[in-house]
Order: structure tokens, then sequence, then C-alpha cells
């Protein structure tokens, strides 16, 4: 196995990008989004109190900076890969005839 194989993976191998790093990107992504859901519900629940208001819409803010981040990240990732040829992404071959 090479090191491209070990990394990235082949037709019959699933490589460490695969296996860990995606999950892993996943994995924060989601919690970037929990994160800023739950700010968003206590603002509308706290909004009678101004002293935690305003520390709130930050976390709000904070929110959206890191899922906007990440997203990119993730993006720029799939970008590079895609371009240099780096990308094993699966591929279905269907029988057309006979």
């Amino acid at each position: 196995m090479t090191l491209k194989t070990f990394i990235i993976g082949d037709a019959t191998h699933t490589g460490l990008i695969a296996q860990i790093v995606e999950p892993v990107i996943g994995l924060m992504l989601a919690g970037a989004i929990f994160f800023f859901i739950w700010n968003v519900f206590k603002v509308i629940t706290q909004s009678n109190k101004p002293d935690e208001l305003a520390e709130l819409k930050s976390r709000v803010i904070w929110g959206l900076v890191a899922i906007a981040a990440m997203a990119s990240v993730w993006g720029l990732v799939n970008l590079i890969l895609g371009s240099t040829g780096l990308n094993t992404g699966a591929v279905i071959n269907i029988r057309t005839g006979p």
C-alpha cells in the first residue's frame, strides 16, 4: 500500500481522509450548527434580560462565523482534491447493454 493509497484511498481501500477526517469535520460542523441554534433559542427566550442579550448575540454571530469557516474549509479541501485528481469518490458502473 502506498502513502497516497493510505491517505486518499483507491478502488479497494478506504483512505485515511474518508475514514477519519471527513467524519470529524462533519461532527464539528454539526456541533457548530447545534451551538448556533441553541444560542438563537436562548436569544428568543431571554430577550427580556438586556445584560445577557448582548453576550448571546455575540455567541450567535460567532456560531455563524464557525459554520461559514468550516463549510469553506470543507469546500476548499474538496476543490483541491478534485482539481489535483486525488478525489477518489465512489464511481458506480452500470451496464446498459448485453
